[in-house]
């Protein structure tokens, strides 16, 4: 019996640097849910193999990708 999707989510992620933020999944490019769900795979972790992982749009990345900071610093 498929008891749905499979929902991993890794309390252990390593924080930020100092002054930085986790780019938040529906912001990332790699990211391909519907907003409208609230959830969806990451395109990284498929790439992996990961069977059916799914991250939610207002998830805090663990891929290590951080939002552009101000003063032209880029994504990471």
């Amino acid at each position: 019996m498929d008891d749905g999707p499979t929902v991993f989510i890794d309390v252990n992620r390593t924080p930020p640097p100092e002054g930085e933020q986790h780019r938040r999944c529906k912001r990332c490019p790699y990211w391909y849910g519907a907003e409208a769900d609230e959830y969806g795979p990451c395109s990284l972790k498929t790439a992996r193999g990961w069977d059916r992982f799914l991250t939610f749009a207002d998830w805090e990345c663990d891929e290590g990708l951080t939002e552009p900071q101000q003063g032209g610093g880029e994504a990471t």
